[in-house]
């Protein structure tokens, strides 16, 4: 992307961050999706997978036994910030 001079193209960055999604690369879609959002912050499609993203990750975070308490209220603060 750096090569070609597209690496603040945020419709480039959102459908990497939709492949990441569905290569089930959720840390590597928030990542891209949140380039996106700091290279465009009034693209409300961005603003809408970085949403899902992030209740993914947290819903993950949340279904796992041996999460500790900081992961855990990391993925609760996570989960209340894409409720907005």
């Amino acid at each position: 992307m750096e090569k070609f001079g597209k690496q603040n193209d945020v419709e480039l960055l959102l459908y990497l961050g939709r492949a990441f999604v569905k290569a089930q690369k959720l840390d590597d879609a928030l990542k891209m999706l949140i380039k996106a959002r700091h290279a465009d912050p009034t693209q409300s499609l961005v603003l809408f997978n970085l949403s899902i993203v992030m209740q993914k990750l947290a819903t993950q975070t949340l279904k796992d036994e041996k999460a500790n308490l900081a992961a855990v209220l990391k993925a609760m603060s996570a989960l209340q910030l894409a409720k907005k």
